[in-house]
């Protein structure tokens, strides 16, 4: 897998931090800087991910803000998961 370098986006000057990801955490924020708000199902169906609130942290830890909000429904709660 290749890895892609974050350059400027790795918050905290980048000491001790490992600022690259795999070509699965690229895929993932690839597909959330496109726009949208998504629930941890849809990015599951959108991308061969299993558990995309998993990449979603480890993209966190390397710095990227990747925002969430809490939706309401009337029988479950969910998270919609973006980057502005």
């Amino acid at each position: 897998m290749k890895n892609t370098t974050l350059g400027s986006m790795s918050s905290g000057g980048g000491q001790g931090k490992d600022n690259t990801l795999t070509a699965h955490q690229q895929r993932m924020y690839s597909f959330l800087l496109n726009g949208g708000q998504w629930s941890a199902v849809e990015l599951a169906k959108q991308l061969p991910d299993r558990d995309p609130r998993s990449t979603i942290r480890f993209l966190r830890n390397k710095g990227i803000p990747v925002s969430d909000k809490w939706v309401r429904g009337e029988y479950s709660n969910h998270k919609l998961y973006f980057v502005h």
